[in-house]
């Protein structure tokens, strides 16, 4: 009886057992390549964004303090324009062509123009988040939120920079 047993067990264990598991591996190694993938896009992009965020705000910080300041209440929309092509040319130089080329590679930009309007969305977003109350010397807190990626949604990261409370 035991010897039954033992072999019908064995049995289960070829032809049930075996091949499901086998079948789970098969499925894994199907979908483990494109789950890394996507993984590490979206770690590439949350990266990429990150930095152009604190970048830009740092940069329109700067131009705030150095050119818009000295302004007064009375800029004419020229002089505000001019200030935020300055701050955009500064982005860009500290961008680099190198950084420049990763933006356009990671968030698959078509051209140049794209770029510019991607720095332009950034530079109003950081100017716009500017504290109006931000005087020279204040600390800056920034606080990065991402959202997991769901099956209907992907994964999303929120940058803020505000004035620390001290």
């Amino acid at each position: 009886m035991q010897d039954q047993l033992e072999t019908i067990g064995m049995l289960i264990v070829k032809g049930v057992v075996l091949p499901v598991v086998g079948l789970l591996i098969a499925i894994a190694s199907a979908y483990l390549p494109s789950w890394i993938k996507a993984k590490v896009k979206n770690e590439s992009v949350a990266g990429v964004l990150e930095r152009l965020t604190t970048l830009a705000f740092s940069v329109v910080t700067e131009i705030q303090q150095t050119i818009v300041s000295g302004l007064g209440d009375k800029a004419t929309p020229e002089e505000l324009k001019k200030a935020r092509d300055t701050a955009i040319a500064t982005l860009r130089s500290h961008l680099g062509e190198k950084g420049l080329k990763e933006i356009m590679t990671v968030l698959g930009l078509a051209d140049a123009a794209a770029v510019d309007k991607l720095l332009i969305t950034f530079v109003e977003s950081a100017v716009h988040n500017l504290p109006k109350t931000l005087t020279a010397g204040a600390l800056l807190e920034t606080k990065t939120t991402t959202t997991p990626e769901t099956a209907t949604e992907p994964a999303t990261t929120t940058v803020t920079t505000t004035a620390a409370s001290t």
